[in-house]
């Protein structure tokens, strides 16, 4: 087993293990601000959708679309309500102007979350968030805090009502903008003097901003303490269709994870995808056994040439070159036709006539066949006819 093969097979060990103990090991309780409908966590809204759906009477739509989608895909919006709960809802100027033209076209816009630059100055307003407080998850809901707020509702003023809240759970204040002291604004809750909850007439709708959304979560329902501030909070809700806002409940806006805009397009998301499978395909084909490697086997080489060097180096230097020069001459003898070598006339002379050699240079030559006392001076004479006779031998 190779070691690519030993690594996926221990991750995908791990991977199994993590799995088996999530599924068997208790989970703690997670408040992170999502806001999902789907979910019964602390901050998910799993209740209060089943309880405006309840109010109004079941006509409730789940549209998973932003405002400045509405007009594109022919929802009509005049005489219902859109409800936003999210953790931040930070429009563009462009969505801002859409979801405004709804409004004064006959739409209500119940928001419920931290509000945007944008957004706030086109209502005519201010939005100024508490300093240290960060969202639900700053303050600890199960710690008694001394400092209380008083929080009070324009509608149960007149019954006495009063609710006291954590100091940090009220994320930001509203306020008019000194130059819309002529727009419909009214102040629907305030803590000790700081709105949290306004509504801005606009044409024909109205807009319903809330700065603190997690008083509509399910932990506000759940606790007896928040779960009338929830209900006075509810109180306000017009009495018309609901479109439920399912695009910005999970935070899908500006700033949010990449991914989120790639599956949002049709084609970036099959690219993924695509992606994604290739991926594991290339895992799998790589976990397969592969074969041995295929050795490389380098040519024989020639080494003929080597060999004669060292023979001749060997007759050299034991002083037997006349060794070879008898070999060299038992060569010219077989390439011309005799079986020995000779200086019989009669058998060279038509070996001459054939190959038009020196009747006199290959006498001489086979006269030193075997001859006693040969120098180094004529061994090299000698050579150079046997060169000569075997060229023009091999030209025949």
């Amino acid at each position: 087993m190779n070691t690519n093969r030993k690594f996926i097979l221990l991750s995908v060990l791990l991977v199994a293990m993590t799995l088996f103990l999530s599924l068997v090991m208790p989970s703690s309780v997670s408040w992170v601000e999502h806001y999902d409908r789907h979910q019964e966590s602390p901050l998910g809204t799993r209740f209060i959708h089943e309880i405006i759906s309840e109010r109004s009477h079941h006509d409730l739509t789940n549209v998973p679309l932003p405002p400045v989608d509405f007009r594109r895909t022919g929802l009509e919006t005049a005489g219902k309500t859109w409800v936003n709960i999210s953790r931040a809802y930070n429009p563009d100027s462009l969505e801002v102007a859409e979801l405004v033209r709804h409004v004064e076209a006959g739409m209500n816009a119940f928001i419920a979350s931290r509000p945007g630059d944008e957004l706030v100055s086109r209502l005519g307003l201010y939005f100024a968030p508490e300093s240290g407080a960060t969202g639900f998850a700053a303050a600890n809901p199960f710690v008694t805090d001394p400092d209380r707020l008083t929080v009070e509702f324009n509608r149960m003023i007149e019954t006495g009502h009063e609710y006291r809240l954590e100091t940090k759970l009220i994320t930001g204040r509203l306020s008019p903008r000194a130059d819309a002291l002529g727009t419909d604004i009214t102040t629907l809750a305030e803590a000790d003097g700081q709105t949290f909850f306004m509504q801005v007439r606009k044409g024909e709708g109205t807009v319903y901003l809330l700065t603190s959304p997690w008083l509509l979560s399910n932990y506000a329902v759940w606790n007896p303490e928040f779960e009338p501030v929830a209900a006075a909070l509810l109180s306000h809700l017009p009495e018309t269709p609901v479109l439920w806002d399912e695009y910005y409940e999970a935070g899908h806006g500006r700033g949010d994870h990449p991914l989120r805009v790639i599956l949002a397009e049709p084609s970036l998301s099959a690219a993924w995808y695509t992606l994604l499978a290739l991926t594991v395909l290339f895992l799998l084909f790589r976990v397969k056994r592969t074969g041995r490697p295929v050795p490389v086997i380098r040519p024989p080489e020639n080494t003929t040439l080597e060999h004669v060097r060292k023979v001749s180096r060997l007759y050299q230097e034991v002083d037997r070159d006349g060794r070879i020069a008898d070999k060299r001459i038992r060569y010219l003898a077989y390439r011309a036709g005799l079986r020995e070598p000779t200086t019989d006339k009669e058998e060279l002379n038509p070996i001459a006539e054939k190959f038009g050699l020196s009747v006199a240079t290959l006498e001489s030559v086979m006269q030193a066949y075997k001859e006693p006392k040969r120098n180094r001076q004529k061994l090299l004479q000698l050579n150079g006819r046997i060169e000569e006779l075997l060229r023009r031998i091999e030209r025949y």
